[in-house]
């Protein structure tokens, strides 16, 4: 018998192929590789390897949590806000606290609960949280992220031109106008994704309309410049008016999306990756889902970090999502594979249990197992 060969069995496997699910389902792989051997039902593969038996679990491919900032892991735990600048202001005034064994512990928390792929935007100690990264067993993609209006300068992962490095821009308040398309300009020629917050709460949106309110007094003078100017429209039609909606930008919120924004999305076929939890945490209540859905935009979706969230488990995101809508278990599995496989490149490793892909694999929570 090879000794590097193993299986896993279950009641039932979504091996996302074009095909109905497997029930009684078993996937060989080579266990020092990673890479899947053979996909079927029990009766037809009856591995003589070593088997896990899942029993009753129903089994998907990976998932990819498309937004976290896993450096504000070690900090004080913060309390949900009723707004996003009260939120903020907590956030300001605790100690940031760079813990190794708490970053640590994240990474395994994200492999406990199935992830294959992290997004992950670090603002500081980018090498650390890179070799972290590497040395997870995950997939992902680093964001360098940049704070601040003055011209941004390539920091020393991205001009090694590090595979899995990108850059993004906090949001079109956290940097300015020239420094954001400078930022996109790096990914458009490196051939990367972009990345930015976008319409993450009311404030901003009042911000950017008049020049006033919560945000403009909490970061006037300070993060944004005193002769800083309305320019009279949401963040989304700001981000298209400076060249920064394509189909390589992830656009990290949106939770103030308006419907008669959504054709911007759709033409640019930009990717909107929804956080519900961490804005419910934040004081923002409603989510755009319902219109991205009706209107067969594709999104994704993120934990964010857990300074505005209990957990890094995707599947929780997903339960809170759901509460007010209907989605059938395909267009879930859109969300959380299907379409960031897509956006990030990773179609030829990831999101589908299939021979010659990476095996990692995600049990679906009984709640979901009505939605069949």
């Amino acid at each position: 018998m090879n000794q590097t060969v193993r299986a896993v069995r279950a009641a039932k496997i979504f091996c996302l192929n074009g095909k109905p699910p497997l029930d009684d389902g078993v996937i060989v792989y080579d266990n020092k590789s990673r890479r899947i051997l053979s996909v079927d039902t029990w009766d037809k593969l009856r591995p003589t390897c070593k088997v896990t038996n899942l029993g009753s679990a129903w089994i998907t491919p990976g998932l990819f949590n498309c937004h976290t900032h896993l450096e504000l892991c070690g900090g004080q735990a913060l309390a949900p806000a009723p707004d996003f600048c009260t939120w903020a202001r907590q956030l300001q005034s605790t100690p940031k606290v760079f813990s190794l064994p708490a970053i640590q512990n994240a990474l395994q928390s994200l492999r406990d609960n199935g992830t294959a792929f992290v997004a992950d935007f670090c603002g500081g100690k980018a090498q650390t949280v890179y070799e972290l990264l590497q040395s997870s067993g995950l997939h992902f993609s680093l964001f360098l992220e940049y704070l601040g209006w003055r011209q941004p300068k390539p920091r020393p992962l991205w001009q090694k031109k590090t595979a899995g490095v990108s850059v993004a821009a906090h949001s079109l308040y956290g940097v300015s106008p020239q420094a954001a398309t400078t930022l996109h300009a790096w990914t458009r020629e490196a051939g990367t994704p972009f990345a930015l917050h976008l319409g993450e709460s009311a404030a901003e949106e009042i911000f950017f309309e008049n020049g006033s309110g919560e945000l403009a007094k909490m970061l006037g003078g300070k993060l944004i410049p005193k002769n800083a100017k309305a320019v009279g429209c949401s963040s989304l039609v700001l981000a298209d008016s400076l060249g920064l909606l394509g189909k390589r930008s992830l656009l990290i919120h949106c939770a103030q999306l308006k419907k008669k924004e959504l054709g911007l999305i759709k033409k640019s076929q930009a990717m909107p990756c929804l956080c519900p939890r961490s804005n419910a945490f934040t004081g923002t209540k409603t989510s755009p889902a319902r219109m991205l859905l009706e209107h067969n935009i594709p999104f994704c979706l993120g934990t964010d970090s857990l300074a505005s969230n209990t957990d890094l488990a995707l599947w929780n995101e997903v339960l809170f999502l759901i509460r007010d809508l209907r989605p059938s278990l395909s267009q879930i599995f859109d969300w959380v594979i299907r379409n960031p496989a897509r956006f990030f490149g990773l179609e030829n490793e990831l999101g589908s249990l299939t021979i010659g892909k990476k095996m990692i694999f995600s049990v679906l929570p009984e709640e979901l197992q009505q939605l069949v």
